[in-house]
């Protein structure tokens, strides 16, 4: 046998040396990083800024009585201070009362209970900015 064969042989392997990277803590946490960026972008969406202000839109309305009853299972949720309903844009805004926290799935169940579908969900974070939450998932049919 030739050395230069003994010297390539003798080399530690590819899957050794990525072995002892991953036992480091530095890979350990951008590890870490790297999977919340990638949950992120596929989807699984991390809670919205919560704001003092939440619009949603409701799918149907489609005369003014039926925004009572929109309003009224809005206005159930614990920490909502006030909500009005645009009928001609089918937009619910909703005034927070301060640190309040409301999920999408609260708001998304209220709108369902009033017997309409609830359709995007848009945050408006402290600075004014408007923050979409993921749309939810359809049952399989």
């Amino acid at each position: 046998m030739t050395a230069e064969f003994l010297r390539a042989f003798k080399r530690p392997r590819a899957h050794v040396a990525a072995r002892r990277l991953y036992q480091r803590p530095a890979f350990a946490m951008l590890a870490v990083i790297l999977a919340s960026l990638c949950s992120s972008l596929a989807g699984a969406a991390p809670p919205p800024a919560q704001g003092d202000e939440v619009q949603i839109i409701v799918k149907g309305v489609a005369v003014p009585y039926s925004v009572f009853g929109i309003v009224k299972r809005l206005g159930q949720i614990p920490g909502v201070a006030k909500v009005d309903f645009d009928m001609r844009h089918g937009l619910a805004d909703i005034k927070l009362l301060p640190g309040a926290h409301i999920t999408d799935e609260e708001l998304r169940a209220a709108v369902k209970n009033a017997s309409y579908t609830p359709g995007d969900i848009h945050w408006v974070t402290p600075n004014g900015r408007t923050v979409t939450a993921p749309k939810a998932a359809s049952p399989p049919q």
